[in-house]
């Protein structure tokens, strides 16, 4: 049975990251026999190089530097659980200025509506976060709603209203990230001589985030409730929040509103956090989320 060279591939990259850690320790028992001391002298710049790298990455987060390259946007919030796309209908007689500014509006107008609805020591609200594609200068602005659990994993809705004709189109995404630790970096910094060929000219390019590829999800069953906690009332609340926003403005037509219905009950399964899975969240009402099955 001939096997495809993607498998070949598959089963490569397995291997290494199963023996990883032995290659590399082997790497350094050779470099220690054959050079001695000189092996910290060569060693050297890749540690230094890879914690300047970590350090500035996570001032890139805390500052919220959010520009991209590329197919790169949101490349630092983990994975991606939920995208849905909700067309709306606007006035017939309105100017395209007048649908942009419309559009601003609604996000602005969102943005303030969940602020007062989630608690501010337990959710970051950015009304109106500007993320700009390096490769072609091009703009767009966003509404952030971040939230986190106890054990660092982190929840992420965005939000953007693009006008495009006689119609708003609403673009709902969420992503969800694990968390890291110190033993983590350590570990990173002693395989940089290894690694720093793959992530050091993406990272350089904004195509890699450092501190997204080394979180994970903790093990633990109480981050999973956490996660199912904060995904069911932040999706409650953008929702709700969406309906009355677009009610307030006369666009909340029956046919908008059963579209919102359908796309925002579907089914949400989130790989890597045991036994998390999210789904069947309605408007009206929050249903018990499933676990996945063991």
């Amino acid at each position: 049975m001939l096997i495809n060279p993607l498998q070949y591939l598959q089963l490569a990259l397995q291997i290494t990251r199963r023996f990883k850690w032995a290659f590399i320790a082997m790497c350094y028992i050779g470099l220690c026999v054959t050079l001695g001391y000189r092996m910290f002298i060569v060693l050297a710049p890749f540690v230094v190089l890879s914690l300047v790298a970590y350090f500035r990455d996570k001032e890139r987060e805390e500052r919220g530097m959010e520009d991209f390259r590329g197919n790169w946007l949101f490349f630092r919030y983990g994975d991606e659980v939920d995208q849905t796309v909700l067309p709306i209908r606007v006035q017939a007689e309105w100017s395209a200025a007048e649908i942009y500014q419309f559009a601003q509006s609604l996000r602005a107008g969102l943005g303030q509506r969940i602020l007062g609805r989630l608690p501010a020591d337990a959710a970051q609200v950015l009304p109106s976060l500007t993320i700009t594609d390096q490769g072609s200068g091009e703009k767009k602005d966003f509404l952030r709603v971040l939230v986190r659990s106890r054990f660092g994993s982190m929840l992420t809705h965005f939000v953007h209203y693009a006008s495009f004709g006689r119609t708003i189109t609403a673009h709902y995404f969420v992503y969800l990230r694990g968390t890291h630790s110190e033993w983590d970096v350590v570990k990173f910094v002693l395989a940089s001589p290894f690694t720093i060929w793959f992530w050091g000219v993406p990272w350089l390019l904004n195509r890699h985030s450092i501190i997204s590829s080394l979180s994970a999800f903790r093990d633990s069953s109480f981050d999973g409730i956490d996660l199912q906690t904060m995904y069911s009332l932040t999706h409650q609340v953008v929702v709700e929040e969406t309906l009355a926003i677009l009610e307030e403005a006369g666009i909340l037509t029956e046919e908008v509103k059963q579209i919102i219905y359908y796309n925002f009950s579907q089914k949400i399964s989130i790989k890597g956090s045991p036994g998390l899975s999210m789904g069947n969240v309605s408007q009206a009402a929050p249903t018990p989320l499933k676990r996945r099955p063991a």
